[in-house]
């Protein structure tokens, strides 16, 4: 699991790295983290509660979240390269 604990974020770079490895994530509600983390891929916590984020991590069961490949595979069709350039070339061409 990668832990990011943070008061104040935009769109974390470390975030996509960690679930590119296949580590789900647990981090504070910042930025644009809820954006970032789909479903089963991350923990995103309520609140910047240290208690509520051990409970977690004493609570955390890999068996839990998608696998790593699954996790890879998002970035890729999302982050990557490729995918950013098929996105910004789609929003350029609905106002040629």
């Amino acid at each position: 699991v990668f832990l990011l604990f943070s008061n104040f974020e935009g769109m974390p770079n470390v975030i996509l790295e960690s679930l590119a490895c296949g580590l789900p994530v647990l981090t504070t509600n910042v930025g644009m983290v809820t954006k970032m983390i789909p479903d089963k891929m991350g923990i995103i916590l309520e609140s910047n509660s240290v208690n509520e984020c051990v409970t977690e991590l004493q609570n955390y069961n890999r068996e839990n979240f998608k696998d790593e490949e699954t996790m890879h595979q998002h970035i890729v069709d999302f982050y990557s390269e490729t995918a950013v350039s098929n996105q910004l070339t789609s929003l350029y061409q609905k106002y040629l």
